[in-house]
């Protein structure tokens, strides 16, 4: 459990940040890359005004589709389409910021880090679902650990 439990956007960069790292028992490359990823949400505002919960559940999510898919950005499209449909089954306390969330989180997936994957640690099997090490619109967020 995150440290900021008073705080939903802390809470769930956090999260973003250590659970797959703690996850992978990773290497100091790929808590630099979830960092600069995190870095960019908060500049994004991706989890501004939701409530702990429903950001708890958008981390989390977001923590397994970038490690676990190759088509990640899709995939945070798929759940934000279907978080606005009520398809999810999730008891979202606001549908529309967690549709926001999700749709922030792909595009700053989509947009910065694709074509190429992560291979994040020692498991080539954990990726994170992109490729470059700038993140961000602009690719304004690097760390230099291009493979």
């Amino acid at each position: 459990m995150p440290a900021h439990t008073d705080d939903p956007e802390a809470a769930a960069l956090e999260l973003i940040t250590r659970l797959p790292a703690e996850a992978m028992r990773s290497d100091t490359r790929t808590t630099l890359v979830l960092q600069s990823y995190a870095a960019v949400l908060r500049r994004d505002r991706c989890f501004v005004g939701l409530v702990m919960d429903d950001a708890k559940y958008v981390a989390i999510a977001i923590c397994a589709d970038i490690t676990q898919r190759d088509n990640a950005a899709d995939m945070l499209l798929n759940r934000a389409r279907n978080a606005l449909a009520g398809a999810d089954g999730i008891p979202w306390r606001d549908r529309d910021r967690a549709a926001r969330a999700f749709t922030i989180a792909a595009t700053a997936l989509a947009v910065s880090m694709s074509p190429v994957s992560w291979n994040l640690g020692d498991d080539p099997g954990w990726i994170l679902g992109g490729g470059t090490d700038r993140f961000g619109l602009a690719g304004d967020f690097g760390v230099g650990v291009s493979v």
